[in-house]
């Protein structure tokens, strides 16, 4: 009668792994990437109306060392070039502008998004459609990059 075991449990690990090994859902919060003290959570590219206008990335980073991380450079594949983004105010209007660094304080985090921080893709290609991935490269004041897998997502698409 126990002849049985041996076979239903490997196939039961099988089916376990094969389960494990499903890509994640639409739903799934994707696993953070990380190097060193940094992780970065939710990267995104979110693709812009009209098409070869900019396109803007987005993602959470946690420092979760005991210095500054210091964001210096960003690279995107699919465009011409990128650059690190926020907004300022001058002569009383809220405008966006380049930052040449984004800091990462110790022990925090700091979330790119609309209406903040940000990464500009400047010149995007067409092959970049949603529903794919793009690597976004950051460069840190150390020299070290961490690259993450970002989503792209149409214009409409939640940000």
């Amino acid at each position: 009668m126990n002849s049985f075991k041996g076979p239903r449990l490997v196939l039961i690990s099988l089916a376990a792994l094969a389960l494990a090994s499903c890509d994640q859902t639409e739903n799934s919060s994707p696993v953070p990437e990380a190097v060193g003290d940094i992780s970065v959570s939710n990267p995104r590219l979110i693709l812009a109306p009209v098409a070869g206008r900019p396109a803007a990335g987005y993602f959470e980073i946690s420092n979760h060392g005991d210095s500054s991380a210091i964001i210096t450079g960003v690279s995107i594949e699919g465009a011409e070039n990128a650059m690190l983004h926020g907004y300022d105010e001058a002569d009383g209007m809220i405008q966006m502008a380049h930052r040449s660094e984004i800091e990462i304080p110790a022990g925090s985090s700091v979330a790119l998004e609309p209406g903040g921080l940000h990464i500009m893709a400047m010149v995007p290609s067409p092959e970049l459609a949603p529903g794919e991935t793009t690597s976004i490269t950051l460069t840190f004041a150390t020299g070290d990059p961490i690259t993450l897998q970002a989503k792209i997502r149409a214009p409409g698409d939640e940000r």
